[in-house]
């Protein structure tokens, strides 16, 4: 949400995006899963599913902060500094209409949502909780692991016809996303 809501300005305020990792397997919801063992010989970070009930609060608050079109709300749940870029999506702005208006992808799946998860796809650091899917996408709050724990980041709207899922980097030794 907040990469959309900020529309550029913000996103680099929010973390950086995902890129060169690898694709994580989702593990039974109570076992600990282990990743491949990183090339530089590390050892291989383990995700923590004990936590899944703390991620599927957050992005319940976040899909319901969204249905009532509400920025503070959202940057409440948010990543550190959120709630200084609010501005960005003020009804004043020309991002909110972009992010909350009601023909928008984001507002129509958050109107769908029956009040029920789907699933939660899992990576070391950053999560996907699908929440709503129609014949061409799955629609997903993204969150993100930063130190003070798992925050909202944004919605995701993930093609069907692909096998766009979470993607992690299983060397990071941080808890911030990569």
């Amino acid at each position: 949400m907040f990469k959309h809501l900020l529309a550029g300005v913000a996103t680099v305020a929010l973390g950086s995006s995902l890129i060169g990792c690898k694709k994580a397997e989702t593990p039974a919801p109570d076992a600990p899963a282990t990743v491949a063992k990183p090339a530089d010989g590390a050892e291989p970070r383990k995700i923590d599913m004990s936590d899944n009930k703390e991620i599927e609060e957050i992005a319940k608050k976040a899909i319901e902060a969204y249905s009532r079109k509400d920025p503070e709300g959202l940057a409440a749940i948010g990543p550190p500094g959120a709630k200084d870029k609010t501005i960005f999506i003020e009804p004043r702005n020309p991002n909110y209409e972009a992010l909350f208006g009601d023909s928008t992808w984001n507002m129509t799946s958050v109107k769908a949502w029956d009040g029920k998860i789907i699933g939660i796809e899992r990576g070391i650091d950053a999560a996907y909780v699908v929440y709503h899917e129609d014949d061409a996408h799955r629609y997903a709050v993204e969150l993100h692991k930063f130190d003070e724990g798992w925050k909202f980041y944004h919605l995701k709207q993930l093609s069907k016809s692909s096998k766009g899922g979470i993607v992690v980097n299983p060397g990071s030794g941080s808890t911030k996303p990569n």
